[in-house]
C-alpha cells in the first residue's frame, strides 16, 4: 500500500518540525555556539542581619508560619521604667537627674527605642505610705500597670523613731529596733503583692533595693551623729532591715538589688565619695553607681535563629 506509506512519512516529518520549533522558543541563544542560560525560580532569602549604624529594631526571628513573641522581659521588650520610694529614689539633693531617669535612658540607648521615665519617689515616705498609695491612688495605679520595669526603695523612713531613741539614750539595741524592721517588712512585703496584681501577670522587671545605710553616714554620719560608735549601730540596723527588704523581695518573685556593696564593700569602704553633703543621699556618683547596678540586673534577651 503506497499511499498510506506517503501518509505516515508525511505526518511524522509534521511532528517532528513541531517539536524542533518548541525547542527553540524554550531556550535563549545568546549568540552561535553559546550554552543556553537557565533562568532559575526566584527563593525567598533573608533579610540581611542589622549592621552597626542599622537604626531598625535589633528583634530577629525563625521563619514560622505563626510566630509568637516571647513574654519573657528583655530590653527590646522594656518601655516604661517607674521608680517608687522614698527621697533616695526622688534624687533629692544629688544635683544630678535621678537614677531612674538614668537607667531608662540607658535602656533607650541599647534597645534603640524610647523608654519613658516616671519616678514617683517622696521625700519621708515610708513602706506604710507606699502601701497606701498602691491601693487608693488610681493614678499611681494605673501606672504600675503600664510599666514593665519598676524599681522600689523603700524603708529607711519606717526606721526613724529607732534613731530618735539611739540619740535620746545613745542606744538602740536589737531588741529596740528590730519591731520596726519587722513592720516595714510587712508592709513592704504587702505592696510588692499589690504592684504584681496590678501588673495583671505580665512580664515585669521588679527591682527592689536595699540600703547602704538607713542613716547618715561616711564622714557627716560620723561627725554629726556619735563618731564611730554611731556608725557601726547605724551598720548593725541597715543589714538587719536589709534582710528584712530582700526577704520580702523573695517572697513575691522580685530582685533584691543590693547597693550595700557598691557604696560599702564588705563594711570597711567609706562611702563619703558617692554622698551627697547632707551625708544621708547619694550625689551624682552615688546616683550614677545606682542607676549602673540596677541596669546590671535587668535581664538581657537570648539571640533568636536567622536565615542567612
Amino acid at each position: 500500500m503506497v499511499i498510506p506509506s506517503l501518509v505516515l512519512v508525511l505526518l511524522v516529518g509534521v511532528v517532528g518540525v513541531a517539536i524542533a520549533r518548541r525547542l527553540h522558543q524554550s531556550v535563549d541563544w545568546s549568540g552561535a555556539g553559546s550554552r543556553p542560560t537557565v533562568v532559575e525560580t526566584p527563593t525567598e532569602r533573608a533579610s540581611p542581619s542589622p549592621t552597626a549604624t542599622d537604626r531598625s529594631p535589633r528583634r530577629t526571628v525563625a521563619p514560622s508560619s505563626d510566630p509568637t513573641p516571647s513574654a519573657s522581659p528583655s530590653p527590646a521588650d522594656y518601655h516604661q521604667v517607674l521608680g517608687l520610694g522614698d527621697s533616695v529614689t526622688a534624687g533629692t539633693n544629688c544635683g544630678c537627674t535621678d537614677f531612674v531617669t538614668q537607667l531608662a535612658g540607658m535602656l533607650a540607648d541599647q534597645q534603640d527605642t524610647d523608654v519613658s521615665a516616671v519616678n514617683r519617689g517622696v521625700n519621708g515616705a515610708t513602706a506604710a505610705d507606699l502601701l497606701s498609695d498602691l491601693k487608693n491612688d488610681d493614678d499611681l495605679r494605673s501606672t504600675v500597670a503600664q510599666s514593665d520595669v519598676i524599681v522600689v526603695t523603700i524603708g529607711a523612713n519606717d526606721l526613724s523613731p529607732s534613731l530618735d531613741t539611739y540619740q535620746q539614750n545613745g542606744s538602740c539595741s536589737s531588741s529596740c529596733y528590730q519591731s520596726g524592721i519587722d513592720q516595714m517588712g510587712s508592709d513592704l512585703d504587702d505592696l510588692l503583692g499589690v504592684i504584681r496584681q496590678l501588673r495583671h501577670g505580665k512580664a515585669t522587671a521588679l527591682l527592689v533595693t536595699n540600703y547602704w545605710n538607713v542613716f547618715e553616714d561616711g564622714s557627716v554620719g560620723a561627725k554629726d551623729d556619735g563618731g564611730q560608735d554611731y556608725l557601726d549601730w547605724s551598720d548593725a540596723i541597715t543589714r538587719a532591715a536589709n534582710t528584712a527588704i530582700c526577704d520580702a523581695a523573695a517572697s513575691n518573685s522580685a530582685t533584691c538589688v543590693d547597693l550595700y556593696g557598691p557604696f560599702k564593700g564588705d563594711g570597711s569602704q567609706d562611702p563619703t565619695d558617692l554622698l551627697a553633703d547632707d551625708g544621708d543621699h547619694p550625689n551624682a556618683a552615688g546616683t550614677k553607681l545606682i542607676a549602673q547596678v540596677l541596669d546590671a540586673q535587668l535581664e538581657r534577651p537570648t539571640p533568636h535563629a536567622t536565615t542567612q
